[in-house]
């Protein structure tokens, strides 16, 4: 199940294949947390949005979402809280990150 905060809609073309997992040397784990009060971990690919792969980078160069996956919710969206929990993947608007941290 994929989760969207902020405003966004998935469309996955026809012949749609899911890319590979993330190498674990490509993800860095981050702490982040929303405008709605959400605060969760997960992991990022700053690599993608920096190449120095600097989180501060990573957010201010990165389009309008950032990727998490891997993530853990340590407070739960007050709205679908259910959904929350069965979500393995996170779309972010990055307009709606109040701040985010490095765990590595």
């Amino acid at each position: 199940m994929i989760a969207c905060y902020g405003s966004c809609e998935i469309h996955e073309p026809d012949g749609y294949a899911k890319e590979k997992p993330m190498d674990q040397d490509s993800s860095s784990r981050i702490i982040v947390a929303l405008r709605d009060g959400t605060v969760v971990k997960g992991s990022v690919n700053l690599r993608v949005y920096s190449p120095m792969g600097r989180l501060s980078d990573g957010l201010n160069k990165a389009e309008d979402f950032v990727v998490l996956t891997h993530i853990e919710f340590l407070q739960a969206p007050d709205r679908y809280p259910e959904a929350a929990a069965q979500t393995d993947v996170l779309l972010v608007n990055r307009m709606q990150i109040v701040w985010a941290a490095p765990l590595d």
